[in-house]
């Protein structure tokens, strides 16, 4: 019988958007990357959905989906990302499950709780609204209903599994360390962990049970417990260095079992974020250990389909695979940690959660009180809820309100509603299990969770009738952090959570910025606010507007006056307030004018006659702060950049007369050098721009060899992020072409790159070179006849530039070496 191997990777990620602006801010740990998302599609998400399988000398044989041959889920936080932010990735993931559905008749994508909650410690209704969401996020990403849903942490109980019973899914994925007792179905006697282990390599069957513990007729769902040693060396224990050694554990794994299932469940991280190159073993089990081993690559549905459990399983009370007191680790100092210095403990998971849960049950009750006279059933609306996170259009909205609202509501009432929905919103987010899972309270996970509590309370506070901010902060003070310098939670809240709050009046004033930068203020969207100047006027260097701004959450609609200005070359000075009550725009104008001009007299009183903030450039976020500066610093880069010119431009003899007589350069010049000689490359190849001729390279090329000769290390990171764009976008012109010439071209545009030691895009140029290698090359070689045709010069030419990408290219020449025997041995066609 084969081995039925089913892999699953759990991918998922810690949101880590701004709650206030959607948008992930620059994350300094995960660098040279922007943010952690962005590190981790390119290690691992882009990767596994075009992995490499190499031959022996290290030539790509075959570019592969692996998601086509993975069960899989995505968190949903996460997919969102990747659906606007790289979309490629969203592609091979729903083509991966419509193959899957084509091959096995079940596809491989399953669905997860919503935002990674520990399900056994939320209340009912967050239960029930996690699981809802999680569905209909999955339906409408992939077209179907899902078959199964992967529970964070695997963190489990009895009112979770009905809930899922319920829901129509059919099976859920464990630890076997979370089953309780099992037995052969039919049979009275129980088998507990202290008589033996429980075999994961067969299905189990959980059997709903009444107070009494009765069976309630066939309502369950299929357990399948994942191969705990396997898994683990997966994600711990560097499995994933050896196809081959991997397939035989497996095969050991499967040795004494008649029709053995072998499932392995991990983060799907650990291929290629965890372990660098995982996702090519991956790919390598599946194209050559799989059909040499004859293991039956499937899902656990397709599986299931085919062979119902005849044990059943009873669990724990609640239990989790990662932590092995229960769900201890997201409630308390269990002794489950992922590290930290000497003597760190987590006691501060207990304030942390009896906090929020303080403040979660406040804003229920605000809820509860407010959404009555709005909302037939504000909790049924709340689960419904999850339609406009899809679907925010004004037409997803009027259905909603259509099949909710109690009575035909206001524009203030719908918007009253859908503040309470999003606060609802927000108080599930701040329950993400990464809050609680690492050392200490003052990792980004837990901070992120604490942004969506403070989210939350602004929402609430137009109808608190306490300050929730203060209720939390009284737990938080109690949650003392590991590290000196964030002495406890307060601190924390203070430092880190409450600097990244940005309100309609901060959008207003970047909208004004455009005008304090010489463009014209036109309508946008800032910080999810739809912003509307009207009327705009410029007086002495001042750029003075009316703002309508609308939110794209909850359709509040605000309007400003403000004003904005340079002050000085590196800051901004901008005031904005509420439109006057007067409504007397002339003279608002007017007093602005004088109030904010440059030597600005009048500035603090005129801010409190208009109720106004006034904002500055270290008042923005940081990633708009430095896109400000990134604009300002270019005004003055032109002279700075012909000074350093100057500069190395008399130095140089000098330098090179030093190198020449073995002595080493001083580190101001070297680093003047350096910095000035890399511009300068980047700067003549940009020049170059569109340039398909290799000769005009030279100028380039002498600049790189003489910055050798004077032992200069360049940072040439600029200059590739050009070059390489140059690259793929002459590729993907040239793709479908016959130029031969084109094609030689591209070659030695290729050499160039290499001569100047820049680093090339080459998983996006053997991407495309592969497509060209596997679909093209088969066609022009089919239809050749003669060497001395075109089109043998093409194919030769594009074969050179696929073995330059380290394309294998061995079965089309075995295909042209026949053609070139033949003519090769025939005299008449010698030159």
């Amino acid at each position: 019988m084969p081995i039925h191997l089913v892999i699953h990777g759990h991918f998922y990620q810690p949101p880590r958007e701004n709650p206030w602006t959607g948008e992930i801010e620059r994350q300094e740990s995960a660098a040279p990357f922007h943010d952690w998302n962005a590190r981790i599609v390119a290690e691992c998400y882009e990767s596994n959905a075009r992995s490499r399988v190499l031959d022996g000398n290290g030539r790509i044989l075959d570019i592969v989906n692996n998601y086509e041959r993975t069960s899989f889920n995505v968190g949903p936080t996460l997919l969102s990302w990747l659906i606007a932010t790289v979309p490629d990735v969203w592609q091979a993931l729903l083509a991966a499950d419509r193959a899957s559905q084509a091959r096995l008749g079940h596809g491989n994508a399953i669905a997860q709780a919503y935002n990674h909650m520990i399900l056994p410690l939320a209340t009912p209704r967050d239960r029930q609204t996690q699981i809802r969401w999680g569905i209909r996020e999955f339906e409408t990403r992939f077209g179907r209903m899902p078959e199964a849903m992967w529970l964070p942490e695997t963190a489990v109980d009895a009112a979770t599994l009905e809930l899922l019973v319920r829901a129509g899914m059919r099976y859920v994925i464990l630890s076997p360390a979370q089953a309780a007792r099992w037995r052969p179905m039919g049979e009275s006697r129980w088998i507990t962990p202290t008589e033996a282990e429980l075999d994961p390599r067969r299905p189990y069957r959980w059997h709903r049970r009444d107070a009494q513990g009765n069976v309630q007729g066939d309502q369950g769902i299929d357990v399948c417990f994942y191969h705990a040693p396997l898994s683990r060396g997966i994600s711990f224990q560097h499995y994933l260095r050896d196809a081959n050694t991997l397939a035989s554990r497996i095969a050991d794994a499967a040795a004494g079992f008649s029709d053995p299932l072998i499932l392995i469940a991990t983060d799907g991280e650990s291929f290629g974020h965890h372990e660098k190159f995982g996702d090519m073993c991956l790919a390598t089990l599946f194209a050559r250990e799989v059909p040499q081993r004859g293991f039956a690559v499937s899902n656990l549905a397709a599986y299931l389909a085919m062979h119902r459990p005849a044990w059943e399983v009873e669990l724990l009370p609640q239990s989790a695979w990662s932590c092995s007191h229960g769900v201890g680790r997201w409630r308390e100092d269990c002794g489950c940690s992922s590290g930290g210095g000497p003597g760190w403990s987590q006691r501060w998971r207990r304030p942390l959660r009896q906090g929020l849960d303080r403040l979660r049950e406040a804003l229920g009750e605000i809820f509860t009180e407010e959404i009555t006279p709005l909302l037939r059933d504000g909790w049924a609306a709340r689960d419904d809820y999850i339609e406009l996170l899809l679907d925010p259009s004004e037409a997803a909205r009027a259905a909603f309100f259509a099949r909710h609202q109690t009575r035909p509501l206001t524009g203030e009432e719908r918007g009253r509603a859908l503040r309470l929905l999003e606060m609802q919103h927000q108080a599930m987010l701040m329950y993400a299990s990464c809050g609680w899972f690492f050392s200490d309270i003052s990792g980004i996970e837990t901070v992120q969770n604490l942004r969506y509590a403070a989210r939350a309370i602004e929402l609430a506070a137009p109808f608190a009738p306490l300050d929730l901010e203060a209720v939390l902060l009284e737990n938080l003070e109690r949650a003392r952090s590991n590290v000196a310098a964030h002495k406890d939670g307060r601190h924390l809240w203070e430092r880190q959570v409450r600097p990244s709050h940005v309100t309609a009046e901060d959008a207003a004033a970047r909208l004004l910025l455009e005008g304090a930068l010489g463009r014209e203020v036109t309508s946008q969207v800032c910080y999810r606010w739809s912003l509307t100047p009207d009327p705009v006027v410029r007086r002495d260097g001042l750029v003075l507007a009316g703002v309508r701004a609308v939110s794209q959450v909850t359709g509040e609609t605000l309007r400003f006056a403000g004003a904005c200005r340079r002050d000085g070359r590196f800051d901004f000075l901008a005031g904005i307030a509420p439109w006057p009550a007067s409504g007397d725009w002339a003279r608002f104008v007017e007093e602005t004018t004088v109030a904010l001009g440059p030597e600005a007299p009048d500035l603090p009183a005129w801010a409190g006659r208009y109720a106004a903030r006034l904002i500055r450039l270290r008042n923005f976020l940081p990633d708009e702060r430095r896109a400000i500066l990134e604009e300002v610093l270019a005004e003055t880069q032109g002279s700075l950049a012909q000074a350093c010119d100057l500069l190395c431009g008399e130095a140089l003899p000098a330098a090179e007369a030093m190198v020449d007589a073995g002595m080493e350069l001083p580190a101001w010049l070297q680093a003047t050098l350096e910095a000035t000689w890399s511009r300068q490359v980047a700067e003549t190849l940009v020049k170059l721009d569109g340039v398909t001729d290799p000769a005009r390279y030279v100028g380039a090329l002498d600049q790189v060899a003489q910055a050798r000769h004077l032992g200069l290390s360049l940072d040439l990171a600029q200059a590739s992020a050009w070059f390489g764009r140059m690259l793929v976008e002459r590729l993907e012109s040239i793709a479908e072409s016959s130029d031969v010439r084109a094609w030689q071209e591209f070659l030695e545009l290729l050499q160039i790159g290499a001569r100047l030691t820049l680093w090339l895009p080459e998983r996006a140029l053997q991407d495309r070179m592969f497509r060209v290698l596997r679909n093209r090359v088969p066609v022009l070689l089919a239809g050749l006849k003669d060497p001395r045709e075109e089109a043998y010069a093409l194919v030769t030419a594009i074969l050179a530039v696929a073995s330059r990408l380290t394309l294998n290219t061995d079965e089309a020449r075995e295909r042209l070496r026949p053609l070139e025997e033949r003519f090769a041995g025939d005299p008449t066609y010698w030159p």
